[in-house]
């Protein structure tokens, strides 16, 4: 079983609203960080929320699992 705290880049977009290429993107970039887990390039789940404050500064809408 995956463990939900880690997404891959697919679901992340989804969480995120943008397209997976557009991950890539912002990884590639430095927007968004990433850690190797389970055999596969991952985003925190922090970090997406991280990564959405960022753009609607205080009071954004967390993700949840």
């Amino acid at each position: 079983m995956d463990d939900p705290t880690f997404l891959l880049p697919e679901v992340a977009a989804s969480r995120i609203g943008i397209g997976e290429l557009q991950v890539h993107e912002l990884i590639a970039a430095g927007g968004l960080r990433t850690v190797f887990y389970r055999g596969a390039v991952r985003i925190a789940l922090d970090e997406v929320n991280r990564y959405l404050e960022s753009l609607s500064g205080v009071g954004a809408q967390r993700v949840g699992r």
